[in-house]
């Protein structure tokens, strides 16, 4: 059987697998910009132009039939594409391009553009899109039946508070109980986990919609009530598998049309004993 501490420590390294490949992994992002009458450019005869005004240094341009990328001498673009359209009807080649962006820190994107047309002129504004300021406000439901909230604040790096609630305690800790007593007649009543976690959030994706992974640590609290029939000598009320000490929060987010967000989660509770529990999450909530 697996052990609470072994999920733990795989849910663990996924985590930090996944911020050491995707924390550098930023999006190019591709702008529709103006067309050549607008700034005064003219296109060959018979030819499309699409063009590209960057600041990403190594930025690779390149398209999906091998089209020759230009380094342009002026400086309303630094890069284009010249399109023979009457060249590309005779090799059969269809009136439209899929261009693929490329550069060292940031994830590639593609874009596909309409029908070309003779005198065409396309220019695009190509960046490292960058993640916004957002503070977003959660609330979460979890496996062993707590409710939490949750609220965060930053752009591509931020922070983020956390707590779930739990009800009091009741009745005895049947684990310090030292009386023989028939508890076969009990009932599951709930579980009670408190927590109160502080960490960082680390954006890794920042389109289309920003994502998330979320890593903190902080102080939990865990147990399970149970309720007997009268006539037992600690009363009505006892609690079992009671632990207490550090809680390590592992989460991922998305945002979704702006301003819906949802996560999932999972929270490991280390006991001084050497006691481990862990509990999945599921949340939803605004950013704004």
């Amino acid at each position: 059987m697996i052990s609470n501490y072994s999920i733990s420590k795989v849910l663990l390294f996924l985590f930090v697998l996944l911020v050491t490949v995707a924390a550098e992994a930023k999006t190019i992002k591709v702008i529709p910009s103006v067309d050549g009458k607008q700034i005064g450019l003219t296109v060959p005869k018979g030819h499309a132009r699409i063009a590209f005004k960057t600041n990403i240094k190594d930025l690779s341009i390149e398209t999906t039939v091998g089209d020759a990328v230009c380094v342009s001498n002026t400086d309303s673009y630094q890069y284009y594409i010249d399109i023979d359209l009457a060249e590309n009807r005779r090799l059969g080649l269809k009136p439209q391009r899929e261009i693929v962006f490329r550069c060292s820190n940031a994830a590639e994107n593609r874009l596909s553009t309409d029908e070309l047309l003779p005198g065409q002129f396309y220019l695009y504004h190509i960046t490292i899109d960058d993640f916004p300021v957002k503070t977003a406000l959660l609330y979460s439901r979890g496996t062993t039946g707590i409710n939490g909230f949750m609220a965060s604040y930053g752009a591509r790096y931020g922070a983020f508070f956390r707590m779930s609630f739990a009800h009091r305690n009741q009745g005895v800790n049947i684990a310090d109980w030292d009386k023989d007593e028939d508890i076969s007649d009990s009932r599951f009543v709930r579980y009670n986990h408190l927590s109160i976690i502080l960490g960082t959030r680390i954006g890794v994706r920042s389109s289309p919609g920003p994502v998330y992974v979320y890593l903190g640590g902080g102080y939990g609290a865990y147990c399970r009530q149970w309720e007997t029939n009268t006539g037992k000598e600690f009363g009505n009320y006892y609690y079992s598998d009671y632990l207490k000490g550090l809680e390590l929060d592992l989460g991922i987010s998305m945002i979704l049309l702006d301003f819906f967000t949802v996560e999932l989660g999972t929270a490991s509770l280390f006991g001084a004993k050497g006691q481990t529990n862990t509990a999945f999450r599921f949340g939803v909530g605004l950013s704004f």
